[in-house]
């Protein structure tokens, strides 16, 4: 990981020894994507990613959103560390989820499942 997202995004060597021994525990691979970013917001029509270089439009697969359902995680979330691949017009096209260190979630109205509303924080401030 470079020290670009690491200043721009959260990336910490913890983090990266925890991800990196999740993912591997989970079947994820030998090693980490090679190209990692951070979800930064969430839009109608997809996510906006930190990367190295700067914040990029990016689109979750249908192909991803199935996998995550069949292992019983959520959908990506603002704070999600993704392994993405650039394509030509710009954007990018999310391949992986890392694995969450934290999350914060809600009960869905009317739902019994939960819904992860921000991944990866350190700190909450909750004003009601």
């Amino acid at each position: 990981m470079t020290s670009e997202i690491a200043v721009r995004a959260g990336w910490s060597a913890a983090y990266a020894a925890f991800a990196e021994r999740a993912w591997q525990r989970d079947g994820g691979g030998d090693v980490l994507p090679p190209r990692i970013g951070r979800i930064a917001s969430e839009h109608r029509g997809g996510f906006t990613v930190m990367t190295p270089e700067d914040d990029r439009l990016a689109q979750a697969p249908a192909s991803l959103r199935r996998r995550l359902e069949a292992a019983g995680e959520d959908k990506p979330t603002v704070g999600d560390w993704v392994g993405y691949e650039p394509v030509p017009d710009g954007s990018l096209i999310l391949r992986a989820v890392l694995p969450r260190r934290s999350r914060l979630r809600r009960k869905r109205p009317g739902l019994d499942r939960a819904q992860v509303l921000v991944a990866n924080v350190d700190r909450v401030l909750i004003v009601t």
